[in-house]
């Protein structure tokens, strides 16, 4: 019995290699069998390359996909950011920033008044409008705080230099009524180019309006008053001069244009007219000729 057993075994374990070799022999061979479990392989390494292929292109999809509403995101939020700050400027804008009821002074009252609305309130945006502006005083220019674009100025009474001029500081056009300080420093204004001094109630010891390149028209008109120095020297852009005050002493030095100008003096109103080198040959020379019917020495420095 034993013996038939292991005879079974033994030939169950032949059968089982016949089985296999006859498999092997049918696909064409072990070499055949190699390369087709190469192919097999090589099929499985394609497929693992594809599907990880498949998933990075997954992945930079989601990512475009992730920086694309990010950057949405970000615009949405800068968008709102900006019709907010609209709002608050076009709040800003109509808020009252002075009301006539405020002011005391009756010329700047009556230059606002035509611009204030139903209640008597002058919004930023009025404001902002405004270019020309006169008062009666320096008084007033706490109440021109929020007036930003002034260019010409008119005030009536010119009675100190101590007031904070921060703004009017950008004015091209001033224009005086009466002038009532031994000092005016005219250089306060950068950017001036005319200025005007109709009246001068008291002697003015020295107007000051030294190297100023925006300076192109100076007209001094009040016959009553004087002034000891008219300091225009630098003035190079200087094109309009006209004195009918006294002024004793009118410095030109570096001033005028070579091209044009026009100088008009009242007769024996100019004492002494200050010139050098670099002070405009064309307007020396038209001075020298008109000194000696108008009264006034030359003196070059």
């Amino acid at each position: 019995m034993a013996i038939n057993q292991n005879g079974s075994g033994r030939g169950g374990a032949e059968s089982n290699g016949s089985d296999v070799n006859d498999i092997v022999n049918r696909l064409g061979g072990p070499r055949v069998v190699i390369v087709l479990a190469a192919v097999v392989v090589i099929a499985i390494v394609a497929v693992v390359s594809i599907t990880s292929g498949i998933s990075d292109t997954n992945r930079q999809t989601e990512q475009r996909a992730e920086a694309k509403q990010q950057q949405e995101d970000e615009a949405a939020r800068a968008q709102r950011k900006r019709e907010k700050e609209e709002r608050h400027q076009e709040e800003a804008k109509k808020a009252t920033v002075l009301t006539l009821d405020e002011i005391t002074d009756e010329t700047l009252r009556s230059d606002l008044a035509l611009d204030a609305d139903e209640d008597g309130n002058i919004s930023q945006e009025t404001a902002d409008e405004a270019r020309s502006i006169d008062v009666e005083s320096f008084d007033s220019l706490p109440l021109l705080a929020n007036f930003h674009n002034i260019t010409t100025f008119g005030i009536g009474d010119y009675d100190s230099e101590s007031y904070d001029i921060s703004s009017i500081s950008n004015i091209t056009h001033l224009s005086i009524g009466d002038c009532s300080v031994p000092q005016v420093d005219l250089t306060r204004f950068p950017q001036l180019q005319r200025v005007t001094i109709n009246r001068l109630e008291s002697p003015v010891d020295t107007l000051h309006a030294k190297n100023m390149s925006s300076l192109t028209n100076v007209q001094i008109e009040g016959l009553d008053g004087s002034i000891g120095t008219l300091d225009l020297s630098g003035d190079v852009n200087l094109e309009v001069l006209k004195i009918r005050s006294r002024v004793e002493t009118l410095n030109l030095c570096g001033a005028g244009r070579e091209d044009a100008f026009d100088i008009t003096f009242t007769p024996n109103r100019v004492g002494k007219i200050l010139y050098d080198s670099d002070t405009s040959s064309s307007m020396v020379e038209f001075l020298q000729k008109m000194s000696s019917d108008y009264g006034y020495t030359m003196e070059q420095q």
